[in-house]
């Protein structure tokens, strides 16, 4: 996104084949997010290797519910927006597990 007007330069769908997006309803009384749940915090960019790092959430190929939610790191080259090698981490099942 240009930083002085907004104009869109690039964009980029992260879902994995057979993934949807995660659902806000889904957190059961969360309502500071409506609609739908994938980039949440602040990416990291790392100026030495024109890197962005952050977590996307969506669910696995087929799933709803808390129980189908995963979480991916990705590692992102700033330029071309393709993932890095080795990327993306995948965190899946829930908190305490």
């Amino acid at each position: 996104m240009d930083a002085v007007n907004g104009t869109l330069l690039k964009m980029r769908d992260l879902a994995v084949d057979g993934e949807a997006p995660f659902k806000a309803a889904d957190l059961n009384g969360c309502n500071d997010i409506s609609g739908t749940i994938g980039i949440t915090g602040t990416p990291v960019i790392d100026p030495a290797t024109d890197t962005i790092y952050f977590w996307a959430k969506s669910y696995l190929a087929g799933q709803t519910g808390v129980a189908g939610a995963v979480y991916r790191f990705h590692a992102i080259d700033a330029l071309s927006l393709a993932e890095k090698s080795g990327f993306p981490k995948t965190a899946e099942g829930m908190p305490g597990q």
